[in-house]
């Protein structure tokens, strides 16, 4: 009996180690790829001519850029992983009953 709990235990602690260790990479990928955008996004602006931030307002240049790479940086979060995840689970699980 002590034995099967402590196999339970490792193998609660290795799952827990090996989530910390996907969401914190999954995070330093998602900062990397964001930054890479809004470098891009940055040097794409600079090269536009006088006419279009003549003709825009600042303000809603601004908020237009900095909403939409808010919105992709929610997109490609931790939380990306575990929708990934359960994608595979699901199907699993679906695969399993159609099999019984």
């Amino acid at each position: 009996m002590i034995g099967s709990t402590a196999v339970l235990l490792l193998t609660a602690v290795f799952l827990g180690l090996l989530n910390y260790f996907s969401v914190y990479y999954m995070g330093v990928l998602s900062q990397s790829a964001i930054t890479g955008l809004r470098n891009k996004l940055y040097h794409q602006i600079i090269q536009l001519d006088t006419h279009f931030f003549e003709s825009s307002k600042t303000g809603d240049l601004m908020t237009r850029l900095t909403g939409d790479v808010s919105n992709l940086q929610n997109l490609i979060s931790s939380n990306m992983l575990s929708i990934i995840g359960n994608f595979f689970y699901f199907y699993r699980c679906l695969g399993l009953y159609f099999l019984r």
